[in-house]
């Protein structure tokens, strides 16, 4: 009778011992794996405009042309999302499907190598430069320049330390030039041009450029 009393005992702890194994493991599976949740998604995403630069002999070299802007193209993405307590906590892409194509920036590069013409057979030095270009109606907006003469084609900012005010030059795919204003970013070798029209100033952009100081 003793030996059954304790064969009962035994197998109600190994029972209880069994039940508390299963308790824990399932607990720790619903604490890491519990609350859990995936979905399938579907959303549209954007595909950002890339930039193509064609290298091309038929414009100096250093000047830039810009053939088409690019549009931002649109693709739908198929996800599947997993959630943790309603957090996402991994992503991972099943298929993509091109709704609009995306249409490229796409920008000539000119390499053609500029010879000075012989009328500029007065070249004193020539300056690597880092040049931009503004309005007329930039800084003040009157259209003045620091020498008093008015902003237009064929006038320059430049830092005086560098090429002095009055200075005759010559730019490569702009043209001969007068040195004639000045500018607060205008520091060292750096050169701004006077373009008459808002698109041929962005279409100029920055740029470097060989800048031919001219003898009087």
């Amino acid at each position: 009778m003793t030996n059954q009393l304790i064969q009962k005992k035994q197998k109600a702890v190994l029972m209880l011992t069994l039940l508390l194994v299963v308790f824990v493991t399932v607990s720790g599976f619903m604490w890491n794996h519990g609350f859990q949740t995936t979905k399938i998604e579907t959303r549209t995403v954007e595909v950002p405009v890339v930039v193509q630069y064609e290298r091309v002999d038929t414009l100096p070299k250093g000047e830039e042309k810009v053939l088409q802007e690019g549009t931002v193209g649109l693709d739908e993405v198929e996800e599947e999302i997993h959630y943790k307590q309603g957090d996402v906590i991994d992503t991972k892409e099943l298929q993509r499907k091109t709704i609009t194509p995306m249409q490229p920036k796409v920008v000539q590069v000119g390499t053609r190598e500029v010879e000075v013409s012989r009328s500029y057979d007065r070249v004193r030095e020539v300056i690597t430069m880092e040049a931009t270009a503004y309005l007329p109606t930039d800084g003040g907006g009157d259209g003045i320049t620091a020498t008093g003469i008015r902003a237009r084609h064929g006038v320059v900012a430049v830092d005086p330390n560098v090429i002095p005010l009055g200075t005759r030059v010559y730019i490569p795919g702009y043209g001969e030039a007068i040195a004639a204003d000045t500018g607060g970013d205008i520091i060292g070798n750096r050169i701004d041009v006077v373009l008459e029209d808002y698109g041929s100033a962005m279409q100029f952009g920055r740029r470097t450029v060989d800048v031919y100081i001219l003898s009087s």
